[in-house]
């Protein structure tokens, strides 16, 4: 049991020297550039699925 509180606590302080992998505005532009490519795909498949199935 000691090892794991030792190694818990040994993450711990080690994961809090660094920084965090991405600032928050870095964040904020690879949310909106998934949102954007989240839509563009759905837009890409329902042209593709009209072209199949044409209403009538």
């Amino acid at each position: 049991m000691g090892t794991t509180v030792y190694n818990a606590a040994a993450f711990a302080a080690e994961s809090a020297e660094h920084d965090p992998p991405l600032t928050w505005w870095a964040a904020v532009i690879v949310t909106f550039v998934a949102i954007f490519l989240l839509a563009a795909v759905l837009a890409l498949m329902t042209r593709w699925e009209r072209k199949r199935h044409p209403h009538v």
